[in-house]
């Protein structure tokens, strides 16, 4: 049953690897005079290939993709073949799915479309805030969170008495010292731009925090723990504990992009009712019943 042997296949590509260079056989036959591979009556051609193998590609790759290519062809046509012998014409019949399939696809690609020219996807902070306290209910804390900043020294990092003195600072001058001492010696940091950070991403984050109590992060604002390797600063400036509402700040971001689809919602809903509306009014519709009409 197999038409193509493990020896032929290499030969095969190895020599139309040639056929691609301009050393073209010939052959009597018209369907096999480009082909590059057979499954019973089934050919591959060169054509059904082209671009499959850039110029920038090495001959050694070009002719393992072109392989690998003509072995999956060669295999799906054999499966292919074999699934139209054996299966009822009933079970082969697709054209109703295919149909369905291509009214959906020209579908889509309308309303991407139109999505694409009509949709404003500009929405403003008010609207965000508008959402958010109207929906408030959904956005509780499931996990205490933390607006922290943070830096991170080797124990051996010099002037470390500077370094502390300058963290609990809140001296302008004073944080400005600490974040060129930290470009120069924090394995990382970030001291101005203060991020939320939940429970689970600080722990995840530092290994110092895991053995910690979590009070100590709510009871104390400058925190400095160290391992045999690093030293840990933090400064904890705010901190919201479970079931309080989450700040807006965190999900923003979500709540555009639900006010970004809902309009998109809209539009395409819109664009269907116009549609429909207009077909109407040209008495363009016409509906019958099936059981009467003969």
């Amino acid at each position: 049953m197999t038409l193509l042997n493990k020896g032929f296949l290499p030969l095969f590509i190895v020599s139309f690897a040639f056929i691609q260079i301009g050393c073209k056989n010939s052959s009597n036959s018209e369907s096999e005079s480009n082909a590059i591979a057979r499954v019973k009556n089934t050919y591959l051609y060169e054509e059904d290939i082209k671009g499959l193998v850039s110029k920038e590609t090495s001959r050694e790759d070009s002719v393992k993709i072109i392989e690998n290519y003509i072995n999956s062809w060669v295999k799906e046509t054999l499966l292919l073949l074999q699934a139209e012998e054996n299966l009822p014409e009933n079970r082969k019949n697709f054209s109703k799915q295919i149909e369905a399939y291509r009214r959906s696809l020209i579908i889509y690609e309308y309303e991407k479309a139109l999505v694409a020219q009509q949709l404003d996807t500009n929405i403003t902070f008010q609207e965000i805030e508008n959402y958010y306290l109207d929906n408030k209910e959904q956005y509780k804390l499931r996990e205490n969170l933390y607006r922290v900043g943070y830096f991170t020294l080797r124990n051996n990092s010099p002037e470390l008495d500077k370094a502390r003195k300058w963290h609990k600072s809140s001296k302008e001058k004073d944080l400005n010292k600490l974040q060129d001492y930290c470009i120069q010696f924090a394995t990382e940091f970030n001291l101005f731009n203060q991020k939320w950070m939940t429970s689970s991403q600080l722990l995840g984050k530092f290994k110092s925090l895991r053995n910690q109590n979590e009070n100590l992060l709510t009871s104390q604002k400058y925190i400095e723990l160290q391992d045999s390797t690093f030293i840990n600063f933090f400064t904890v400036y705010e901190y919201k504990s479970k079931g309080e509402q989450t700040p807006v700040e965190i999900v923003q971001d979500n709540i555009r992009n639900y006010l970004i689809n809902a309009k998109k919602i809209e539009l395409i809903n819109t664009m269907k009712k116009d549609i429909y509306n207009e077909a109407l009014d040209k008495n363009q519709i016409e509906k019958f019943n099936p059981s009467t009409k003969k």
